[in-house]
């Protein structure tokens, strides 16, 4: 199994025994998502579409509050509808939130107009983008965001092409996001989206730095070399190693994976109950927000080892399930979609909490991201597969 045997310990980090991709803004679903037009301070509803969401691409002729264009074959593609109106943040926001956007084509929500000026932001880190003509970018980025200018030059000018599953199991949706594959052995470590010390007093700065410069960078470092030894298998035709390969690249690439979601999912003055359509599936498919809390914590507390509680939407069962990972990889499940993840491994919690793991699930919860949690459910949710 993937990980096993090769020394990794607590005491190892080089080994490193020891988790994006983030689904991006709340604009950046597959169908689109409209986001508030005011929060914080703003003294009522929003004069216009909502701020772009953090992976907004504008596609001249859909991304604006022109008709919707023409001469483009198949648009909308059939079985096209737009995203859910967006969904107010419960604290520190104006009296009414702002006007929803119209729904983008599938890479971004529209931005705003030239004499657009939304209210001031709610809270730092908020996961919105650029706020207003010409704002500055968030710092809740996913780790070598490529500026504006590039993402909608790879973008292009025409909409993205549409995908018709011809299995009878998928929706016809638009393409995903236009970003470049990642090349092999191109792993990058993501910056945190938030200072060392921000999620203090609950989780401290020292075991921050830790845990993202050193286990989280040894897992991108191990990524790029199992991919690299991979591809000089398939050059050389020498696959005499490739079961250890294989299980570095489980282990490390899923080891990555987490700990990118891992990050974005927490902020500072986060916690409390969940809120917007990740809240209302949460009662659908638990009950309530306290008997799903309760599964969580306990799968947590009772990850044996190192590894993960996880919240996931399944596009099979259409619903959410909690699953625990040991290590990274190991008894989970397939063909579902991260979008809560918490890391028990002991680096996590072991330099403030010690031994006490049950506490650090804790003082966790008062930093989740929900805004992100959200960010990843809406074009999580529109994924579904024939149920069996």
């Amino acid at each position: 199994m993937p990980g096993a045997g090769f020394g990794r310990s607590e005491n190892n980090p080089d080994g490193h025994d020891l988790p994006g991709t983030s689904i991006g803004g709340a604009g950046s679903s597959l169908e689109g998502v409209s986001t508030p037009g005011t929060a914080g301070g703003g003294a009522g509803p929003g004069t216009g579409p909502g701020q772009y969401g953090i992976y907004s691409v504008p596609v001249p002729g859909h991304d604006s509050d022109a008709p919707d264009p023409v001469g483009y074959p198949g648009y909308p593609p059939p079985g096209y509808s737009p995203g859910s109106p967006g969904f107010p943040v419960p604290q520190g926001v104006g009296p009414t939130p702002g006007t929803g956007v119209p729904p983008g084509f599938g890479v971004g929500t529209p931005g705003p107009p030239a004499s657009y000026t939304p209210g001031p932001s709610a809270y730092p880190g908020a996961g919105i983008g650029p706020v207003g003509p010409g704002g500055p970018w968030d710092t809740r980025t996913e780790g070598d965001r490529p500026p504006l200018s590039d993402m909608a030059a790879q973008s292009g000018a025409a909409p993205p092409p549409a995908y018709t599953s011809t299995s009878g199991q998928g929706q016809t949706v638009p393409a995903l996001s236009p970003y470049k594959p990642v090349p092999i052995g191109g792993h990058k470590l993501p910056p945190l989206p938030y200072a060392y010390n921000a999620l203090e007093p609950h989780i401290d700065e020292a075991t921050m730095r830790e845990h993202h410069d050193k286990h989280h960078k040894a897992y991108v470092d191990d990524l790029n070399k199992a991919e690299q030894m991979l591809a000089k298998a398939r050059d050389s035709g020498d696959f005499d190693l490739v079961k250890h390969w294989e299980r570095e690249l489980a282990f490390n690439g899923a080891g990555h994976y987490l700990h990118t979601i891992f990050w974005n999912i927490m902020k500072p003055n986060g916690g409390g109950k969940a809120y917007g359509p990740i809240a209302a599936e949460i009662n659908k498919s638990f009950g309530s927000f306290d008997r799903f809390k309760k599964q969580f914590t306990e799968a947590a507390k009772k990850v044996e080892g190192g590894g993960w509680a996880i919240l996931v939407w399944s596009p099979r069962s259409h619903r959410l399930e909690i699953l625990q990972a040991e290590k990274h990889q190991n008894l989970s499940q397939w063909d579902v979609i991260p979008l809560l993840v918490l890391d028990v491994w002991e680096h996590a919690y072991y330099l403030k909490h010690k031994s006490n793991r049950a506490k650090y699930i804790e003082d966790w919860w008062k930093v989740v991201n929900w805004d992100h949690v959200n960010e990843r459910f809406e074009p999580a949710s529109k994924l579904t597969w024939l149920p069996y």
